[in-house]
């Protein structure tokens, strides 16, 4: 990647900022606080002592916790930010009745410690996005998740805002059984919750304005895609995957308002982690386009990373698959999922480059009677935690196995590969 950020100061003037993209969105500060050990958290969990520090003590902010990293040394010359990205949230009608059984008094439901595992993952990173495979749509009309179908309660979007997920992808909700006026709720609850969001508009003005964030001087803009989308969007908009003219332009314009493009894409897969060859052929597609960072979802597990090398030489590295953040999975390749981290690097002459990129294995864990949700990092799970596992048949051995034969050693952090 050679662009250059003083390229951004002569594209923005074609670029219209609304306050739905916030144009260069401000940092969030966040101060909330994970309640220590929750009296209704899983006694597994606390008896095993595999919480991550964020849970013996309240939340600090991300610049004190920062400070207690050991980070590469950036030269004074170079400018380094950090990316977060997690794989789908489906809260199914198991996990929105063990949030309510968490709840403290006056609140109805307790989604965030159910992330307390990943806080220094996501809340230190500069910018953190998410994708939602369930609707956040208004409950008076579309209820809460059943066996039929899922549709979660703002507050797990909140939970979501204030572990420090900035943008949310809409996208992987648009095939679902709620239907488009579920997705038009959706959209309005993100924004409402305060993340950025993308993957669906309400029309094509909203659709054609590129998210961007900024962060020291480096802005990144996030652009989202879906294979076979709902055709019936009753005026919401979409980006197909399958129109490679509309997807490559809207790509290249974001390339060229931006230093970094992350494309976040929702795949309609279902076949595991086997990578299909027109998986292969979009993502390059996308890559000649502009894209710096590809982020795959599709609900059914980890798929493989790769760099792929574009026509003129540059390198965009591609995570077909990251599974799901938070979901019911039934085996050692269904309970797993992904969470990148990724530094972007700038230097003097304003030449980008990503560095340090990672994908650290995240374990869904809940127990035999559907309470105790938690996403745990595997570097902190454990046999005694595995055991107990509601899926009945999970060991150390097995997910290591299934990570192994996935994701690349080089992509994992030092102590999963």
């Amino acid at each position: 990647m050679t662009k250059r950020l003083a390229a951004l100061f002569s594209a923005t003037s074609l670029l219209v900022f609304s306050a739905t993209s916030c144009g260069l969105v401000e940092m969030r500060d966040a101060t909330s606080e994970i309640l220590t050990k929750e009296e209704t958290a899983a006694p597994t969990l606390q008896q095993a002592e595999r919480y991550s520090e964020v849970e013996t003590k309240p939340l600090q902010k991300a610049e004190t916790l920062a400070e207690t990293k050991t980070e590469t040394a950036v030269p004074e010359t170079e400018t380094r930010i950090s990316l977060a990205a997690a794989g789908g949230v489906i809260i199914d009608e198991a996990i929105c009745k063990d949030a309510a059984s968490r709840a403290v008094e006056g609140k109805e439901f307790s989604f965030l410690t159910m992330y307390s595992s990943l806080y220094p993952l996501v809340h230190n990173a500069d910018m953190a996005m998410a994708t939602l495979h369930s609707p956040a749509a208004d409950r008076d009309v579309y209820g809460l998740s059943t066996d039929v179908y899922t549709n979660m309660p703002a507050e797990s979007l909140t939970a979501l805002m204030e572990l420090g997920f900035d943008v949310a992808n809409a996208a992987g909700t648009g095939r679902l059984v709620c239907g488009a006026e579920a997705l038009r709720s959706t959209i309005e609850n993100v924004s409402e919750s305060g993340m950025l969001q993308i993957g669906a508009y309400k029309d094509d003005i909203d659709a054609g304005d590129i998210r961007l964030m900024e962060k020291d001087g480096v802005v990144v803009a996030f652009v989202a895609l879906t294979e076979n989308k709902n055709t019936d969007t009753n005026g919401l908009v979409m980006y197909d995957l399958t129109d490679y003219a509309a997807v490559s332009s809207m790509i290249t314009y974001a390339d060229l308002v931006s230093d970094i493009v992350v494309v976040s894409v929702t795949w309609d897969n279902g076949t595991g982690s086997a990578i299909r060859a027109e998986q292969k052929a979009a993502a390059q597609t996308i890559a000649e386009a502009g894209a710096d960072i590809i982020i795959g979802s599709d609900g059914s597990g980890l798929q493989t990373a790769e760099w792929l090398t574009t026509e003129d030489g540059t390198r965009t590295f591609t995570a077909y698959s990251l599974g799901n953040l938070m979901a019911t999975g039934s085996d050692a390749a269904g309970v797993l999922g992904g969470l990148l981290t990724v530094d972007i690097t700038a230097d003097e002459n304003g030449a980008v480059a990503l560095d340090n990129v990672t994908i650290h294995p995240i374990v869904k864990h809940y127990e035999a009677d559907m309470t105790g949700y938690q996403a745990v990092q595997f570097s902190q799970y454990s046999e005694e935690l595995a055991a107990v596992h509601g899926s009945g048949s999970l060991s150390m051995d097995a997910m290591q196995s299934v990570i192994n034969e996935i994701i690349p050693a080089e992509f994992l952090p030092r102590n999963d590969g």
